[in-house]
């Protein structure tokens, strides 16, 4: 993770209302959630894919370089809906307020293991 969850003290303050992760140029993207995708698009040149879950949250993943997904499509937590342009936001929203992704909403993002010596 390179950007941790920073919750802004008002509505439009100042923050960071998700989480930042660094990959390589063209990993699959995984769907931090199931749900149905409510949004697989373009934002001020960022490329977005929205999963809306069976309870409402949205889960947002950002700064895509290929979206796999069309608004509709009903997605597996795992499932890959795009590819990474080097770094990949999570946030999540549940009823309109942005919530730590790192609270259980991200398990299915891909991580990548350390290596580990072993004698």
């Amino acid at each position: 993770m390179v950007g941790e969850y920073r919750e802004p003290p008002c509505p439009y303050c100042a923050g960071r209302r998700g989480i930042e992760y660094a990959l390589a140029e063209g990993d699959p993207v995984l769907a931090a959630a199931s749900g149905e995708v409510s949004f697989a698009g373009m934002v001020g040149g960022v490329r977005y894919v929205v999963v809306r879950t069976q309870i409402g949250a949205l889960v947002t993943h950002g700064f895509l370089r290929e979206i796999a997904v069309q608004q509709g499509d009903r997605v597996k937590q795992g499932a890959q809906v795009g590819q990474s342009t080097g770094r990949l936001f999570i946030g999540v929203r549940l009823g309109g307020k942005y919530v730590d992704p790192e609270r259980g909403w991200c398990r299915g993002v891909e991580r990548r293991p350390r290596a580990v010596l072993v004698g």
